[in-house]
């Protein structure tokens, strides 16, 4: 529970942040070999967002190349990448300044900071741009 936590406190505290600069990619890589697939959905009355089921991913993280995860096939559409400034420190949890990247099929699969988000997406916590 922690870990999906972190990821929302790094998404939110980045996205728009004047402490990270964002802009896309076409191709990057995760540094650390880390791919996480994470996948939020709302209902009537709650949201939830976890790690993907049957995550296989892609051979590269570029736009055009696809991963399978829920039971699906989803094409990178979109590549985000934030260059965060400085550490962040939320209650007990502590997400280290660098490069984090997210790829989706599209922007609207990424977290906004709205409650009722839906969508699939790749989050790599060390990530290096390619292209």
């Amino acid at each position: 529970m922690k870990i999906f936590f972190a990821l929302a406190v790094v998404t939110a505290c980045t996205l728009g942040n004047a402490q990270a600069a964002e802009r896309t990619a076409k191709e990057v890589t995760a540094a650390d070999g880390v791919i996480k697939c994470i996948t939020a959905e709302s209902g009537w009355l709650f949201s939830s967002s976890g790690l993907c089921k049957d995550f296989e991913p892609p051979q590269r993280i570029a736009v055009g190349e696809t991963f399978k995860a829920n039971g699906e096939v989803i094409q990178i559409g979109v590549i985000t990448v934030r260059e965060l400034k400085k550490d962040i420190k939320w209650g007990d949890i502590e997400i280290k300044k660098g490069t984090k990247c997210s790829a989706a099929r599209s922007l609207s699969d990424l977290p906004n900071g709205k409650d009722d988000h839906e969508g699939t997406w790749l989050h790599i916590a060390d990530c290096a741009v390619i292209e």
